[in-house]
């Protein structure tokens, strides 16, 4: 045995899954490929439930727009309504709170692997985020009531503002239910629950898709245009009612108390820049949409055609951008910033390489995508001018996207936030106005504007990561980490906020050892398969069925 390496001696039972502080935490330049070649495979393979949860969530809006715009009346009014009306809701509520929820994407992950046996804590920075979309979501419905009356302020025609008011109203009750799903879903990813958002979408998307269709095509006499939005509220009702089930059973959910009232800085100073970042890079489509509708009823089809285009490219890379969100989150947490900038740059990269792939093959079928959504020529043709600016466009989108979770992972919200304010908002908007209005561009002025504002905000947020001191951050995240915990158990107890209630609290509280040991229980499953874990003096490989395992609540 003397003889023998020791990475090859055979593991034994007692034998650990994650590797030593220290070995994790800096790898040796050789073994930089081997675990980026990990991280790609653990990031694919958890990208994807992500990237599926949210284009089944959207499949209902798919069918509805090609219902809406090919087999009712085959009308551009009835798609611009709908266009129009998601638009003005994901400007006025739907973005800033969808991007306070991103601050959960710091704080579950970081406090599930930074050392506490106090597991509560995920389900606390959860209700307080449940509470948060509750109470702005009550001003945001009052706007909603008057959305006709603010479409006529703003000029649009009174057919299309009537058809929009309609349209609205109904998403009254469909966004609460998408809020709450998404608030739980960030919550299950924090520990690396990357799969039953994916599972219970699978239900609930195609039933809202098909409820969809009998809505507005069966019940077109006595329901029709208004189907879209009832058919997508009863599935988002029916997701959040089935994932909250769930989250109630896991041993990280926590009763509500006082508690969630008290300890609310972490998240707010999280969510504002999450909000500025979410609005800033929402907005930019649903902002094209409104100019368009300057243009007449025609270019508002074709722009939402070209935006459903996009943005099913763009849902592939929203599972790789959460996906690299929390694994970042993760590794900072548990301490191993190098492994965590590998994780960074080796999402960047495949992000690259698969938004390639995609474009071209956005660009190769322009000329016949737009009849799938409408027969009406003037669109189908605007939408194949559209379509290569839109892909370029998408390229620059899904890396910038994946850079901003890089950001969030790290809890650096506010410097997304500045570089697309400045990109986006300083340069993009004159642009736009200035290429579409001004140099008679029109739509493809609007898209070439944007396109190079997110050109830019892809390079900056890419320096940003470059000169990121990733040590500095992990200890960052580790101390917040602790301070909340104090505060939590100070605010509210100690027997029931613990994860081992036998063990005494000011050693749980104190002892160094306690807390790295609690760390590598619960980021052993966010070892990549492949990279070896270390064991005292021995060292073995980590199979794909021990990770997938972790990640299964």
């Amino acid at each position: 045995m003397a003889n023998i390496p020791a990475h090859r001696l055979p593991a034994e039972e007692s034998t650990a899954l994650l590797l030593p502080r220290n070995a994790a935490a800096h790898p040796r330049n050789g073994s930089t490929l081997r675990h980026s070649q990990s991280e790609a495979a653990w990031l694919l393979r958890n990208g994807w439930p992500i990237s599926l949860t949210i284009v089944l969530q959207y499949s209902a809006n798919a069918v509805s727009y090609m219902c809406l715009g090919r087999l009712v009346s085959g009308l551009p009014q009835d798609l611009a309504a709908a266009s129009l009306g998601g638009a003005f809701a994901m400007l006025t509520g739907n973005s800033w709170m969808l991007g306070a929820l991103s601050a959960l994407d710091t704080l579950c992950s970081q406090s599930y692997t930074a050392g506490s046996r106090n597991t509560k804590l995920l389900g606390l920075h959860t209700q307080r985020a449940l509470v948060f979309i509750a109470v702005c979501f009550l001003p945001v419905s009052v706007l909603w009531w008057n959305t006709e009356r603010i479409m006529l302020r703003v000029g649009q025609t009174p057919e299309l503002a009537a058809l929009t008011g309609t349209y609205v109203r109904c998403l009254i009750l469909q966004a609460p239910g998408s809020l709450v799903f998404d608030t739980i879903r960030r919550f299950l990813q924090g520990q690396g629950d990357m799969r039953t958002g994916a599972r219970i979408a699978s239900i609930t998307g195609p039933f809202g898709a098909l409820l969809s269709f009998f809505l507005i095509l069966v019940c077109r006499d006595h329901i029709g245009f208004i189907g879209a939005p009832i058919a997508s509220a009863i599935s988002s009702w029916a997701g959040a009612g089935l994932i909250l089930v769930h989250a109630h059973k896991l041993p990280t959910w926590t009763r509500w108390s006082r508690a969630v009232f008290t300890g609310w800085r972490p998240f707010i100073k999280l969510a504002l820049p999450g909000i500025l970042m979410a609005c800033s890079e929402l907005w930019v489509f649903e902002l094209l949409t409104i100019a368009a509708s300057y243009f007449g009823p025609v270019a508002v089809a074709a722009q939402a055609i070209t935006f459903q285009s996009a943005l099913i490219g763009i849902m592939i890379f929203i599972g790789i951008s959460l996906a690299t969100a929390n694994r970042i989150g993760n590794l900072l947490g548990g301490d191993k910033p190098s492994l965590a900038r590998i994780s960074a740059w080796t999402a960047i990269v495949i992000t690259a390489l698969l938004a390639f792939l995609n474009g071209a093959v956005i660009i190769a079928l322009r000329h016949q995508w737009g009849y799938i959504y409408n027969k009406d020529e003037a669109v189908v043709s605007l939408v194949a001018k559209l379509l290569p600016v839109a892909a370029f466009f998408q390229f620059c989108s899904v890396i910038s996207m994946v850079c901003g979770g890089v950001l969030r992972g790290q809890g650096r919200q506010l410097y997304g936030a500045a570089i697309r304010l400045f990109c986006i908002y300083i340069i993009g908007f004159p642009l736009a106005y200035a290429l579409a209005f001004k140099l008679n561009m029109r739509m493809a002025g609007l898209w070439t504007a944007f396109f190079l504002a997110i050109m830019l905000t892809t390079f900056l947020e890419g320096l940003t990561i470059a000169l990121t001191d990733w040590s500095k951050v992990a200890r960052v995240s580790r101390d917040r980490v602790r301070r909340e915990e104090q505060q939590m158990v100070a605010n509210d107890g100690t027997s029931r906020l613990v994860q081992n209630p036998r063990m005494d609290i000011s050693r749980a509280n104190n002892s160094t050892d306690d807390h790295e040991e609690c760390a590598s229980k619960r980021i052993d499953g966010l070892v990549a398969p492949g990279q070896p874990a270390t064991y005292g003096s021995r060292t073995r490989t980590v199979d794909d069925s021990a990770v997938d395992a972790a990640f299964i609540v």
